[in-house]
């Protein structure tokens, strides 16, 4: 499973019109699915306003989850267990960065399960938007 960046805003408007809402007790997310890409990629943006902190810990919160994203992934893999393939928009409460790791793990793992259970029943995949 490769993570990368999404980078264009026809992305972004299509993660905020199609985006299926996950949630968890710190963490808020869209995810819209999409098939057909020859690597497996789920590409990752936050939304972590200026009301959650200084910038110091926004950067802190977006590396926590970047990080915890990627353990958390390398779980679901190790389990056997499908992986969402897709955008996927994360926002958080500043409660994030006094959450144990551990925790933060296991929130992740949660929210990326729920996308893939998401995109095999009832999601449909977004039309790729040019």
């Amino acid at each position: 499973m490769m993570l990368a960046p999404v980078v264009r805003h026809a992305d972004f408007a299509a993660l905020r019109i199609h985006g299926v809402r996950l949630r968890s007790s710190t963490l808020r997310a869209r995810f819209v699915p999409r098939d057909g890409t020859a690597v497996p990629t789920l590409r990752l943006a936050f939304a972590i306003g200026r009301s959650f902190g200084p910038a110091v810990q926004r950067n802190r919160a977006r590396r926590r989850l970047r990080h915890a994203l990627v353990v958390a992934a390398d779980r679901l893999e190790d389990a056997n267990r499908g992986m969402p393939e897709g955008d996927l928009l994360l926002s958080c409460s500043p409660r994030v960065l006094d959450l144990a790791y551990s925790s933060l793990v296991n929130e992740c793992a949660v929210l990326l399960a729920e996308a893939a259970l998401r995109q095999s029943t009832n999601a449909r995949p977004c039309p790729d938007v040019r």
